[in-house]
């Protein structure tokens, strides 16, 4: 003998089925706009923000007639997002090896490895830089960096000196001057979209750098 649900009875399931429905997605709701809210906004900042830091340039030292013993010119350091180029590793390295002058197995590596940042080429030109750019890679992006370089080689080094590589003086004026020659970094925190452009209208924080002081040695 079948039974037959009546008209109320139907209407009281259909009821039942939609109210437990809201009352799940209510929860999902509560859950991660409450429950969750600081841990997914931290990820969603991890994700999203980035704090882009700015070198100030280090002063030039010269000698009393002008010209110059030492002088720092600007490249970038081009850096990756694995996260972002693990899918097209392979394509990428094939076309950025030539351009950056690298091995393109290693920048396969790098563009596919585990993790958020990786560095794929130090001191790189303007002109390199512009052809990367013009690439329109998803996930690339360039960091500002200063090369130190001297003119007279290795003419007087003695008393110039040189830097180490994070830029600090280690010998000669470069060292004894190096309170006045070092610039001050700056630096920017900035939205980016899934694409990972800039959202400038939704920078955080900018502090711009300071270059650091012209140095003239005495006779």
């Amino acid at each position: 003998m079948k039974t037959r649900l009546s008209q109320f009875d139907r209407t009281v399931l259909v009821m039942g089925s939609i109210s437990l429905a809201f009352t799940l997605l209510g929860y999902r709701f509560f859950q991660l706009h409450v429950l969750r809210h600081e841990e997914l906004s931290r990820e969603v900042s991890r994700i999203h923000a980035k704090v882009v830091h700015r070198e100030g340039r280090r002063g030039a030292i010269m000698d009393i007639r002008g010209n110059l013993l030492a002088n720092s010119w600007s490249t970038y350091i081009v850096t990756a997002d694995p996260s972002m180029t693990a899918p097209h590793a392979a394509e990428m390295a094939a076309r950025l090896a030539p351009v950056l002058e690298a091995d393109e197995a290693d920048l396969r590596e790098r563009l596919g490895r585990d993790g958020r940042y990786v560095r794929l080429k130090q001191r790189v030109s303007e002109e390199t830089a512009a052809e990367v750019r013009a690439m329109n890679w998803k996930g690339i992006f360039f960091e500002d960096q200063l090369t130190r370089s001297y003119p007279n080689g290795p003419l007087a080094s003695h008393v110039v000196g040189f830097v180490n590589g994070e830029h600090k003086g280690v010998q000669g004026i470069e060292l004894a001057m190096h309170g006045y020659l070092a610039g001050r970094p700056g630096y920017v925190v900035t939205e980016r979209d899934r694409l990972g452009r800039e959202i400038r209208a939704l920078r955080n924080e900018a502090i711009g750098p300071r270059d650091g002081y012209n140095v003239v040695p005495d006779d």
